[in-house]
């Protein structure tokens, strides 16, 4: 009786060759991790050159049950397995990890092959609780031989239980491997004849073959410490497949080398979000991949270098759809439109009956392609943008895990560009501009079957009704809600509003960007202007002098050289710049305005001193030529007037004939249209019914120019009618601007600390108590040390990198009090005490002289300790890192009219910073976090006080920075 028999080819045919591409195979591996209960499926590529590595080194683990000997040999070898189909859900227990059943994600029994797909050199470390780590090491390539049957192939497998034979047992599973090439005798077959090359390259990888420490450190180590807990699975690939290793080049924009973009992007989109991350930012089941770079920059996770989707970004999209489709299709669920949501059912053209494919759920958001038709903010947009580009597209869901490809940007499987290349207005959808899920089960929608390359559904029956009722949806809810003439006008009513708005910003911003240009030129321009119009002005001034000291002063030349310096300083004053109230000015224009300021201030200072030498000069003059000088000082002063009001008629005069050139071209295009429709609708002039209609139209065309008129003119000329002398509109603009942009700051400020503030109460009571832990175990540890022995030296470092540690733990300390806080005295010298104490080895390191003044020592307020202390801590701190730099390093406490001032002789702070050093998270230190000073100054406030900075000389005595800590009131 004839028997089928396989070739080794089959098994490669069956992983590699059935698998469509490098995410599915990624995929596959972790689906099997998730079938084995683990919860951390990973992957890791560790670059060559990472630690002196000659190759790259991919890794893709599970901390799954893992398998022992007897499940390799009857399952894992065994192809075509049962286990996961025959009995679907496990019983609660060991073989669980003790977690509750799962729905088995895998179901053909051949997806472990696709580690093939990786690389041709495997090992596989495999452990079951309580078992010994079991070794398969094979080279996939063997199995590309034309002549080889399955029987022919022999996989080495080998068990350890301690780190110490990992590499002997290396050593033995490669020898064994190496047995599948044995010695050919003359005149027989060798089945190797054919591929030669292939032979000698799969012999050549063995021999050269060891594996770095970092690898036994990071992947083999922990799976051996503990042999009675420790449960994973990961395989090792050597010389992974190059679309592997090009994966690290996804983070590096400027990379020089040819890279495919399109393929990296296709990859990530494909492996982020394999557990559906729109429902949860924490979801119990965490993929990961590592990427261990070789420059020294450290390890990222290439899966959220690139920011997926969250689930509050359904609220912020500009439009959404969420509802459930029952067995017979009929969906029942909300359309949001903008800030409109409307109820709605639909229920598919066809006869009742229950579909093939089942019921399921589904979550879409939209974003709007034009910025003047979304309802988004630029900074949102722009960050929808950068998922869209990666992750667009509807993704599936079955059972939680994701169905690959659905979600990936060039997976259109509803067609929605190929029908909105026929028609954007009519069939509106975009698979580029929407995100979210389906969700289906595998109980409730087991029609919907697998295809054998893992690469999305089989095209049967279930699928395409699935398909084609879901495009029938989507064509109704464009028809109904989004088309450019849809039944109903939710969309286009908010659309023209957006508009009006978009374009009311856009003419705003464009008016910032030239005030922004104008400011920015001054700033460049009038430094020079100035500095030049000084000199000439010392000229005059000098040339008066000479001119007076002369023994025949004649008045007419007097006169002339002091009209040229009147002038002078007139232009001089011309010259000031007021602070521009439409914009907030960047620091960099904000400092070189107040450096600005402080020229032209020293300037205009320079005229009370020069009056001396003028009024010098008109002593000398007899009276009636003072009086002239007055009346010719009067003519220059009232022709300058007369001068600039000119000048500002003929810019109004310049202003008018603009508006009236653009009324006149609004005129025009308007009547134009007016005439065009009305020459498209002249009827017969002997059909009264073709007149009537005409009428009609003719009445509409009217109505529609009208109201295009209106709308185009009103608000332009409500805005000249506001207009007057008495109201600088500029200022009003900016200061609503100011008010909106403070507010806004805040709102983003109070959201960031108050998820500071739930990740520290997250981590607050496990913090405090490893910190018991550790004190009391270090402080144990030392009874156990011998003297001069290594392990006391070691002991001594961790000792004192963990005092250092408690120092900074000190500051919290107040903060962390159960006992709720209590107001009491708290005097100047127990202030310097605290902060000495605190502060004693930095105090030490600098060489910092640390002071309290006798009245500052005798200053009490009564307060909450919890609160002032801090904040001493804070400022002083901050000192302390301003000082490194100083040549006199001294730091100050002192008292002024009842209040406490704490002062150094570093750098002092520039005054147009001194209220913006309060704001959230502004910093001038490097890496600095910008939240301390803010926290200070919240904090005081919220028990009546109130931390201020100074350069006024009569406070701040060290001429450095300078604070004040005082009542609130006195703000």
């Amino acid at each position: 009786m004839a028997q089928f028999r396989a070739k080794a080819r089959a098994v490669d045919l069956l992983g590699k060759g059935q698998i469509a591409d490098l995410p599915t195979a990624i995929s596959e591996l972790w689906k099997n991790g998730y079938d084995a209960y683990g919860n951390n499926l990973e992957a890791s590529l560790y670059e060559q050159g990472y630690e002196g590595a000659s190759q790259s080194i991919f890794v893709v683990s599970d901390d799954g049950r893992g398998m022992d000997d007897e499940d390799i040999s009857d399952k894992w070898f065994v192809l075509g397995t049962d286990s996961k189909t025959r009995g679907r859900y496990d019983q609660q227990g060991p073989d669980t990890l003790d977690k509750p059943p799962r729905v088995k994600m895998g179901e053909k029994g051949i997806g472990r092959l696709a580690v093939a797909y990786l690389g041709p050199q495997m090992l596989m470390l495999t452990k079951k609780k309580n078992h010994p780590l079991e070794l398969v090491f094979f080279d996939w390539r063997i199995l590309e031989n034309y002549n080889l049957y399955l029987g022919d192939v022999q996989i080495p497998q080998s068990s350890i239980t301690s780190l110490d034979e990992f590499e002997g047992t290396l050593k033995n599973l490669k020898k064994e491997f190496l047995q599948n090439f044995p010695q050919i005798a003359p005149g027989k077959f060798d089945p190797w004849s054919e591929q030669p090359e292939i032979k000698a390259s799969i012999i050549s990888y063995c021999n050269n073959l060891s594996v770095p420490d970092f690898i036994i450190n990071d992947v083999v180590k922990g799976l051996l410490a503990d042999l009675s807990a420790a449960h994973a699975t990961r395989f090792i690939i050597f010389h992974p497949d190059p679309q592997i290793t090009e994966l690290s080049t996804f983070a590096k924009e400027d990379s020089t080398k040819d890279i495919d973009s399109a393929s990296l992007n296709y990859t990530i989109s494909s492996l982020a979000g394999l557990f559906n991350l729109f429902k949860t930012k924490d979801p119990e089941y965490k993929t990961h991949f590592w990427i261990h770079k070789s420059d020294g920059t450290g390890v990222y996770d290439l899966l959220t270098f690139r920011s997926f989707f969250e689930p509050d970004d359904f609220t912020k999209s500009d439009h959404m759809i969420e509802g459930d489709f029952d067995v017979e299709g009929n969906f029942d669920g909300t359309v949001r439109i903008y800030k409109k949501s409307i109820p709605h059912v639909y229920k598919p053209q066809k006869a009742r009956k229950k579909t093939s494919y089942g019921p399921y759920k589904i979550k879409l958001g939209y974003v709007q392609r034009e910025k003047e038709d979304s309802s988004l903010t630029e900074a949102v947009k722009d960050e929808f943008e950068r998922k869209l580009d990666i992750y667009s597209g509807l993704f599936i869901y079955r059972d939680g895990f994701r169905v690959l490809p659905y979600g990936r940007p060039d997976t259109d499987f509803l067609e929605f560009e190929e029908r909105r290349s026929k028609g954007a207005g009519t069939y509106f959808f975009s698979n580029r501009r929407m995100f979210g899920y389906i969700e289906i089960t595998r109980d409730g929608n087991g029609g919907l079957k697998d295809k054998s390359s893992r690469e999305g559904f089989t095209n049967n029956q279930a699928f395409r009704d699935f398909k084609v009722d879901l495009i029938n949806f989507f064509k109704d809810l464009a028809k109904k809600y989004f088309a450019t003439k849809a039944e109903e006008d939710y969309k286009r009513d908010q659309q023209e509003e957006l508009k009006k708005m978009s374009l009311a910003e856009e003419q705003e911003k464009q008016r910032d960007i030239q005030a922004r240009k104008e400011f920015q030129q001054k700033l460049k321009d009038l430094p020079g202007t100035l500095e030049k119009l000084q000199i000439e002005y010392d000229g005059y001034l000098k040339e008066l002098e000479n001119k007076s000291n002369q023994s025949d002063i004649i008045y007419n030349d007097l006169q002339n050289i002091i009209t040229k310096a009147e002038n002078c300083r007139i232009r001089i004053k011309d010259l000031k710049i007021s602070k521009p109230t439409r914009f907030k000015p960047t620091p960099l224009q904000q400092k070189t305005y107040h450096n600005y300021n402080k020229d032209y201030s020293k300037v205009v200072g320079h005229f009370d001193e020069s009056t001396s030498i003028l009024n010098n000069v008109r002593d000398k003059l007899k009276v009636h030529e003072l009086f002239q000088s007055f009346q010719d000082k009067n003519t220059l002063y009232k022709n300058t007037l007369i001068s600039q009001y000119r000048n500002v008629s003929a810019e109004l005069e310049l202003a008018f004939k603009n508006i009236e050139r653009e009324l006149e071209n609004e005129r025009k295009i308007l009547l134009d249209d007016f005439e065009g429709k009305y020459n498209a609708i002249i009827p017969a002039k002997d059909d009264a019914d073709d007149i009537g209609r005409s009428m009609k139209l003719l009445e509409s065309i009217f109505n529609d120019s009208r109201e295009r008129l209106i709308s185009r003119t009103a608000p332009f000329l409500e805005h000249i009618k506001r207009i007057n002398f008495n109201v600088d509109e500029d200022n009003l603009v900016g200061f609503y601007k100011w008010k909106f942009e403070e507010m806004r700051e805040e709102w983003n400020q109070t959201y960031e600390l108050a998820q500071l503030g739930i990740a520290v109460e997250i981590i607050d009571h496990q913090f405090n108590t490893l910190y018991a832990q550790l004190a009391e175990n270090i402080s144990t540890m030392q009874r156990f040390m011998i003297p001069g022995d290594e392990a006391e030296k070691k002991y001594n470092r961790l000792y004192t990198a963990f005092e250092h540690l408690q120092n900074n733990y000190k500051l919290l300390q107040p903060i962390y009090r159960t006992t709720g806080r209590i107001r009491k005295q708290i005097p100047g010298q127990e202030i310097k005490d605290y902060t000495k104490e605190f502060f004693h080895d930095k105090f030490s390191e600098n060489k910092i002289s640390f002071d309290i003044t006798p009245k500052a020592s005798k200053w009490t307020i009564y307060t909450y300790e919890s609160i002032l202390k801090p904040v001493v801590i804070n400022v002083i701190n901050n000192a302390i890192y301003w000082l490194q730099r100083a040549d006199k390093k001294e730091i100050l406490i002192d008292e002024v009219n009842s209040n406490l001032l704490i002062m150094n002789s570093g750098e002092p702070i520039d005054d147009y910073l001194l209220d913006d050093i309060f704001k959230l998270f502004y910093s001038n230190r490097p890496n600095g976090r910008g939240i301390g000073l803010y926290l200070a100054k919240k904090s005081l406030n919220g028990v009546g006080l109130d931390i201020v900075a100074t350069n006024d000389p009569a406070l701040n005595k060290l001429n450095g920075a300078c604070f004040v800590i005082k009542p609130l009131s006195q703000s």
